[in-house]
């Protein structure tokens, strides 16, 4: 499952000192992954036994490496030099890092760099399933 949560949500950090509320994605800057996952868990009220960091820069280099994906967008997305506008197309991965990383253009802001994000790494893991990489690269 892909859950995001609004970067902006305010959740108390799952640290020793409690009552230290910021917003949630300050969890990760203050404890790296192990603090994000407890209060995420916290946020959410839910044990999260199994979670990943998805590292912007690795993104790009994994929509390389699974022969870049197929999306449609219903919005033009200007990023950082990478132009992509509303349509069908197939991306590489720099192409899909401005994709998934642009928001102040899009209309439903970060919900929709949500959308587009979770939409990205379902298209890599279903490619991703579908290859047999590991036979050719490993």
């Amino acid at each position: 499952m892909v859950y995001s949560i609004p970067r902006d949500s305010l959740a108390e950090m799952a640290d020793d000192h409690g009552g230290n509320i910021q917003k949630i994605n300050a969890a990760y800057e203050i404890g790296k992954a192990k603090m994000a996952k407890k209060t995420v868990s916290q946020f959410l009220g839910l044990p999260i036994d199994y979670s990943v960091t998805v590292d912007m820069g690795a993104l790009k280099e994994l929509v390389d490496f699974v022969g870049g994906i197929t999306i449609d967008t219903v919005i033009d997305v200007n990023l950082n030099g990478q132009v992509i506008p509303q349509g069908h197309h197939h991306l590489n991965g720099d192409q899909a890092l401005a994709y998934s990383r642009m928001r102040y253009q899009d209309p439903r802001g970060d919900y929709g760099r949500q959308l587009r994000q979770q939409e990205v790494l379902k298209q890599v893991a279903q490619k991703n399933s579908k290859a047999k990489i590991f036979d050719e690269h490993w």
